[in-house]
């Protein structure tokens, strides 16, 4: 019968009492014996002693549910013997303690993320019927997009699925300064009044938007975030009815959104309505072809997912019967709302929850090779117990109750090193990760650290319990006389126990191998600019001053002159969209002698409209022709450049200056290509590079420049300290205008660290995790070597007095651990191999089988073993063979 079967007959019904009854009954018959012993008559010897005894034992007799009183009083008893051993040998204690902290503190605090990121559900009512809709298109060149304002409003009209289906855009709204208070910029959203229908969400100070306030001329009001409301307005309840100016425009605020309320996510303080109807020019394009609108829906109760895509789908097909030129090739598709908000964030974060996985088995195995070396010196304890009537499940029992005592001392000691690891994680962290900020040990945290370790504990627990009880046994005839030989299980035990740290370790480092190569690869790619010594900021023009196209580009222009005429800026330009910060934007492109392929559309680009200073101040290279200069305004020859991606793709083998293209079609108007500029990553460093196309910001067209350029990206270069250039930069705007704050100014440096900052986030977390379990690993190799030295000693004090060198004796120790290690390296490459595709999807430009990457973790794994198995065997190589064996 194997262990696991004895264990499922310990906890049957009624045998755990039985167990415990004979317990009981030992411990009458020994203190009877002891009364007896001082003169007492027998009968009355018995009855004294279970006087003595007689709480459990009438309790025993009394209560209907005994077996669970019993369990319990015996489980305190075994629990305070358990304190006990270990308070004789506080090394093992404090050094078992300390491997399991680590372990499940690591646990813990990677639990602790996945709990706030992954598990926790949206903060929304029936979270799970929401969902995301998204346009789709069949060319490959556009992929799935945001939808047009218009077809949203079919969408909404004809669509039988959802309760409510709502949109939103992200855009930003200045509040005016006054009363020493200096101009903000906050994150904002244009909605559809639907929005807090959809998402279930009330105002926890006054009233939602009605849905004509989606009307232009009606929709001058807002409702503020919370964090914004208590920042700045004192957390003042009567806020609400009060008017505020953002954007130079006057706001009502109807109310205050509930504390937690982060939608779209945590930027996003202030929600105004979307004017759907009447929208001058100067506002957001309200037609077909200009997709910006992210759509939320919530489904209405008893349709499935199913039927809302069919549903969906019929109302695709429809528009694109209706708008052939618009929608002909696209149709609607929808995505659970939770997914898209997590779902970039899943595979990363339970890569780490599997490696934090691995460093608790390792810290486990340690604590299971440290209590079977234990076990040795304890035989003889276990022999006197098994033969003064300890049966072998009463063995069993109490070792392991002492192993979950020792567990849960690690388990308080880990939340600890979890909190303070979570404290990093926290600091640290990159800040697009989604809920981050939440992550806390609260209950369902601490629930599963608790669960985690009981589990461990009775996993890791149990074959010692065994092994040592197993033992006992047979040792009970001779009272440990053999305690000093344990049997070939034992020794099998430990090293499978050491070639599974081994494995383990092994896949950790290969996998943390890969995202350091990934890692290194990806901070090597070429951005096409260089960060260097600029700084950038953005500011937004707004129309109530800025009414049309002329006025922005004199301001523009105005601005980029006083900021060239200080002398600490060597280089000054700016754009629409800046690589790297989020901004983008796509249009599509008429190229002169360039046929798309039958039912395709046009080419897609990416539009950005950049000063003449703007290539300089970047840095971005010339491949071809010239950049911009100042004879590139408004009514001057228009011009582009485009990239050389654009340039390959559209003129392959042939020579684009000269060419022309037109972003409103054949009619024009055409610019001409001037210049071919390097390759820049716009979207992020493991993005592909797609066609760009840079314009003249003075020669954008001015509905589009009102529409969709009245945010500008200022960069500047400059050799100086950078604190000194910042507080130039914002001086300078303050002169040129001082209602205008200076949004996110920050050396273009941070903007690609943040580019990365979540693969330096998994990279640095895989690389210490991984390295925690190789120096546990190695704690394990040396100490099992140092045990088989110790075991040998008598053998290795014969070989050496008949003889033996010094490096014989080294070969017969480190031998042995060496040989562990090979096999644990050879059973962890194949395990390796098996699982580091899983990590396929967050690699750049690495294979998850690349072979350097799993030769050099094989490399170091071996010869750190080697290193750790070399130390106690150079001891034991050192020892005086008489003293050897006087001491056998």
């Amino acid at each position: 019968m194997s262990w696991l079967d004895r264990l499922g007959n310990l906890f049957r019904s009624g045998r755990l009492a039985r167990e415990i009854d004979e317990e009981l009954e030992f411990h009458l018959e020994m203190r009877a014996r002891d009364l007896e012993a001082q003169g007492h008559a027998p009968e009355a010897a018995r009855r004294r002693a279970r006087r003595a005894l007689g709480n459990p034992l009438a309790w025993r007799e009394r209560t209907r549910d005994a077996d669970t009183f019993v369990f319990l009083e015996t489980l305190f008893e075994d629990s305070r013997l358990g304190f006990r051993a270990l308070g004789r040998n506080p090394g093992f204690a404090l050094a078992a303690m300390l491997t399991l902290a680590l372990g499940i503190g690591a646990n813990t605090a990677v639990w602790s993320v996945i709990d706030a990121v992954i598990l926790r559900p949206l903060p929304y009512p029936e979270p799970e019927r929401l969902y995301a809709l998204y346009q789709s298109h069949e060319a490959k060149e556009v992929g799935r997009t945001r939808a047009a304002p218009l077809d949203f409003l079919d969408w909404q009209s004809q669509n039988r699925s959802f309760s409510a289906l709502a949109a939103h855009v992200g855009t930003g709204f200045t509040l005016a300064g006054g009363s020493g208070r200096e101009p903000e910029r906050v994150f904002g959203q244009l909605v559809s009044t639907e929005l807090f229908d959809a998402l279930g969400i009330e105002p926890s100070l006054g009233r939602r938007f009605r849905r004509e306030e989606n009307e232009a001329g009606r929709g001058q009001v807002v409702l503020l975030g919370d964090a914004l409301w208590r920042r700045r307005f004192g957390a003042d309840p009567g806020i609400v009815g009060r008017t505020i100016v953002a954007n130079d425009k006057p706001f009502v605020v109807l109310g205050v959104l509930p504390p937690g309320f982060t939608y779209p996510d945590k930027h996003y303080e202030l929600w105004a309505p979307f004017p759907f109807r009447g929208a001058n020019r100067d506002g957001l394009p309200i037609n077909r072809s200009s997709r910006y609108l992210q759509v939320v829906g919530r489904l209405k109760p008893g349709v499935s997912p199913e039927q809302a895509r069919a549903d969906l789908s019929a109302v695709g097909r429809s528009l694109a019967e209706r708008f052939p030129d618009d929608d002909g090739h696209s149709s609607v598709v929808m995505a659970s709302l939770t997914e898209e908000y997590v779902g970039a964030a899943r595979p990363a974060l339970l890569l780490l929850l599997g490696a934090v996985g691995f460093v608790l088995l390792v810290a486990c195995a340690n604590v299971t090779s440290l209590e079977l070396a234990r076990a040795g010196a304890r035989r003889s304890e276990m022999a006197v117990r098994a033969a003064l009537g300890g049966g072998r499940l009463r063995l069993v029992r109490q070792l392991l109750t002492e192993t979950l005592v020792l567990y849960g001392l690690g388990a308080l000691a880990g939340l600890a090193f979890g909190h303070a690891v979570l404290r990093a994680v926290l600091a640290f962290g990159p800040r697009d990760l989604p809920r981050l900020d939440q992550a806390t040990l609260d209950g369902r945290v601490l629930a599963c650290a608790t669960l985690s370790a009981l589990a461990a504990a009775l996993l890791f627990g149990l074959a010692p319990a065994f092994d040592t009880a197993g033992r006992a046994a047979g040792d009970a005839g001779g009272l440990g006389a053999r305690a000093t030989t344990p049997g070939r299980r034992h020794h099998r035990l430990r090293a499978a126990i050491l070639v599974a740290q081994v494995s383990v370790s092994l896949v950790l480092l290969t996998g943390a191998g890969l995202a350091a190569r990934s890692f290194a690869k990806l901070r090597a790619v070429e951005l096409g600019f260089d960060p260097g010594s600029a700084a950038t900021f953005d500011l937004v023009m707004p129309s109530t001053r800025f009414p049309d196209a002329p006025s922005m580009r004199a301001f523009s222009r105005r601005l980029l002159e006083r900021f060239g005429s200080q002398p600490l800026f060597t280089a000054v330009g700016a754009t629409t969209h800046l690589p790297l910060s989020g901004q983008d934007l796509e249009n599509s492109f008429s190229i002169e002698g360039y046929t798309p392929p039958a039912g395709a559309p046009d080419p897609v680009a990416g539009l950005r409209g950049v000063s003449p200073g703007y290539l300089r101040a970047m840095a971005i290279p010339i491949v071809r022709g010239r950049g911009l200069d100042e004879r590139d305004r408004g009514g001057s020859l228009p011009v582009a450049l485009v990239n050389q991606t654009f340039a390959r793709r559209y003129w392959p083998g042939r020579d684009p200056l000269g060419r022309r293209i037109s972003m409103d079609g054949p009619e024009g108007p055409w610019h001409t290509v001037v210049g071919v500029v390097a390759d820049v990553r716009h979207r992020g460093l493991d993005a592909a590079v797609r066609p760009e196309v840079l314009w003249p910001y003075e020669q954008l067209d001015p509905g589009f420049t009102s529409a969709w350029a009245r945010g500008l990206s200022i960069v500047l270069r400059s050799a100086a300290d950078p604190a000194l250039a910042a507080d130039l930069a914002r001086r300078t705007l303050r002169e040129v205008d001082p209602t205008l704050p200076a949004i996110g100014l920050r050396p273009m440096n941070d903007l690609v660290a943040d580019a990365v900052a979540q693969p330096r986030f998994r990279t640095l977390l895989l690389g210490a995790f991984s390295l925690l379990a190789l120096a546990l690993a190695l704690v394990g190799i040396s100490g099992a070597t140092s045990y088989f030295a110790v075991q040998r000693r008598r053998e290795i004090g014969i070989r050496m007095a008949l003889g033996a060198r010094r490096g014989a004796v080294l070969a017969l120790v480190v031998g042995r651990g060496a040989r562990l290690a090979a096999l644990g390296i050879a059973l962890g490459a194949a395990a390796s191999y098996a699982l580091t595709r899983s990590m396929a999807s967050l690699l750049f430009e690495v294979s998850p089988t690349d072979p350097a990457t799993f030769a050099l973790a094989a490399g170091l794994l071996a010869a750190a073993a080697l290193l750790a198995a070399y130390l106690p065997a150079s001891r034991a190589a050192g020892i005086d063979p008489v003293e050897a064996l006087r001491q056998e």
